[in-house]
């Protein structure tokens, strides 16, 4: 049986058993008490770390995704050479591999501190060649070739395996998702470096969609209105910025329209990172406030990301505020037209609640 811990909470073999809230030691150390898990994967949260350090000593896999701005100023993580070091303490403490995106530049600075016995290299934008002129040719590395006129994933350790195409992973949706190929190249070189055989993680891949039962609150797609709706945990720029991409890649005959709020606790650059991308990519923009007001009074929270999209360069014609969250929610539905799409970002424990709202929404009552 396999243990997940992760923003939404605490899963066991895809039963949810507590939701999270508060990063209590005992959520983290339960599945270890459990003698029925076999595996367990742990999403080590910046803050978690920052408070209450880590509930195991080793890892068998250390994963780095990126380093980014996204909580810069709080818990001791001054800058971003600061959050990469909290960051940095997960793949060192791997025994076995610790896997990294290479395209990210602290992340790249984290191999010399490596003490697991192979580094997995991803990039979306290297060649093997590249990475290889780069690296050295000392680790293992897994890239996205055209084969047989498709994209796909190929890893090269030992020899060269081509994995899968990309338009066989659900997830990506055709490659245009370039945050969930990264992500499933990942999650092929951890199951990869823990001696999983290639074909199933194939399947694993091919069978993982990004809907409610799978992804709460992830790259949730609802088509039933004239408009699209995307249920999107984007909560920070990079976040904002990665389906921003994916949008660009998307045949869109309306607007781009996006809900969102600033999280009360969050610094000043937060939010101002979250104004500029969002302002990057979208058209109109419904601001609203978290049902978790964070030290932070809702009109208040409301003005203070409006501020930031005006002086990112947008119109005052181009925004909507609506200080109560559910609310938000509806005037988002309510203002859209046929052929636009909308991203909706959910705060803690909103996910569900929010995807009844937009699919139980008539769009002829309004």
């Amino acid at each position: 049986r396999t243990s997940l811990k992760c923003s939404d909470g605490l899963y066991i073999d895809n039963e949810l058993l507590t939701f999270d809230g508060p990063n209590r030691p005992d959520v983290y150390y339960l599945p270890f008490e459990r003698p029925d898990v076999d595996a367990v994967v742990q999403e080590m949260h910046f803050g978690r770390i920052a408070r209450q350090g880590f509930p195991w000593l080793f890892c068998d896999v250390g994963i780095c995704t990126n380093v980014t701005t996204d909580h810069i100023g709080r818990l001791g993580a001054d800058d971003l050479d600061g959050m990469a070091g909290f960051k940095r303490a997960v793949v060192e403490r791997a025994r076995t591999a610790a896997v990294l995106n290479f395209d990210d530049q602290r992340c790249r600075a984290m191999i010399p501190h490596l003490s697991a016995k192979q580094a997995w290299l991803i990039s979306d934008s290297r060649s093997i060649d590249e990475l290889r002129a780069e690296t050295g040719n000392d680790h293992a590395y897994v890239v996205t070739e055209t084969v047989d006129g498709k994209e796909a994933i190929v890893v090269y350790a030992q020899t060269r395996q081509v994995l899968m195409a990309l338009e066989d992973i659900p997830a990506t949706f055709d490659g245009t998702a370039r945050f969930n190929v990264r992500n499933a190249m990942q999650a092929a070189c951890a199951g990869l470096a823990l001696g999983v055989e290639a074909a199933a993680i194939r399947e694993a891949l091919g069978s993982f969609r990004t809907d409610m039962d799978m992804g709460l609150g992830r790259m949730n797609i609802f088509n039933g209105h004239p408009f699209t709706v995307i249920l999107d945990f984007a909560h920070n720029a990079d976040g904002i910025r990665q389906v921003g991409e994916f949008l660009d890649r998307q045949d869109i005959k309306g607007r781009k329209i996006m809900l969102m709020a600033a999280a009360g606790e969050r610094q000043e650059v937060d939010i101002r990172e979250k104004g500029r991308a969002a302002v990057e990519y979208f058209d109109h923009f419904v601001v609203r406030s978290y049902q978790d007001k964070r030290g932070r009074e809702r009109s208040e929270s409301v003005e203070y990301m409006a501020r930031f999209i005006l002086e990112a360069g947008a119109d005052e014609s181009q925004l909507t505020r609506v200080p109560d969250p559910d609310e938000g929610i509806l005037e988002t539905l309510r203002i859209a037209r046929p052929g636009d799409w909308l991203v909706m970002n959910w705060g803690n424990g909103e996910a569900q609640h929010m995807w009844n709202m937009i699919t139980s929404f008539d769009p002829e009552a309004g």
